[in-house]
């Protein structure tokens, strides 16, 4: 399937479920396809040999649920595959630590306590944080193979500029229209750019002349970036969505916090939140 948003880009990549990313998966153990870029297997019911080995050409990626998954091994002689494949059972057990990475031939990942299905969300198995934590590695897995090199710093960046210094309307134009933000101690923010124009206009400014943001640690990560921020300012004026309610005592105001940005979007090399 070619990615929205990435005419610019030539290649392909491939994510298929179930039987069909068995089949995926099977027909792409040699090389067959030079355009092809990455392919992503949700919970296929058959996968390659434990020791299988795709070509280096692009990336794979393959998603496993249930308890058991068909492993299908060709004989080899003399490092040629030949002869009747073989196809037994396995059971899969949760891979390492959090992550539930397998330690086999090729990048995979189990699901705990999750069924076939847990990525669509027409089906009843679909699950939230499953389905979440499994496109972030999609995602990573389809922008290496078309090398796609990400702005997400750039853009986190010049958005907290533009909000900084009262540009509203840029810092809108930098957002999906469907982009969310909460504060989660005070529970303010908005959905969609025209709850957040009003909070950036209503709520957000003026800020305090004091107001200071320190960066005291960065996590950047496929879709997201995390900050952990050191906050002061002199409390000169209510600042409604930090101390709401609150009119001013003129004392000095530390505050520890943690921002989490994350990009909406399935891969396009253009920058936006």
């Amino acid at each position: 399937m070619p990615l929205p948003g990435t005419s610019a880009l030539t290649g392909t990549c491939r994510v298929a479920f179930g039987n069909a990313a068995s089949l995926i998966l099977e027909g792409h153990l040699k090389p067959s396809h030079p355009k092809l870029c990455a392919i992503v297997a949700y919970y296929p019911s058959i996968i390659p040999s434990l020791h299988a080995r795709f070509p280096p050409s692009f990336k794979v990626l393959v998603h496993l649920a249930d308890t058991e998954v068909g492993v299908k091994t060709h004989p080899q002689v003399l490092g040629i595959s030949g002869g009747k494949a073989k196809m037994t059972n396995k059971h899969i057990n949760p891979g390492a630590g959090y992550g539930e990475g397998l330690k086999i031939s090729f990048p995979a990942y189990t699901y705990a306590g999750v069924d076939s299905g847990f990525a669509e969300r027409d089906l009843d198995e679909y699950d939230a944080v499953a389905e979440s934590v499994a496109f972030t590695r999609s995602l990573t897995t389809v922008r290496r193979g078309f090398r796609i090199d990400t702005k997400i710093e750039t853009v986190r960046d010049d958005l907290v500029d533009m909000t900084a210094a009262g540009n509203t309307d840029g810092a809108l134009k930098s957002i999906r229209p469907f982009a969310h933000l909460i504060n989660g101690p005070t529970l303010t923010g908005g959905v969609g750019t025209k709850n957040l124009n009003q909070f950036y206009s209503d709520f957000f400014q003026p800020l305090p002349p004091t107001f200071r943001a320190r960066l005291l640690s960065r996590t950047i990560g496929t879709d997201r970036i995390v900050d952990e921020l050191y906050v002061t300012f002199t409390h000169t004026q209510e600042i409604p969505w930090i101390l709401p309610a609150i009119p001013a005592t003129n004392k000095k105001v530390e505050i520890a916090m943690v921002s989490i940005s994350r990009e909406n979007i399935w891969c396009s090399p253009r920058g936006r939140l």
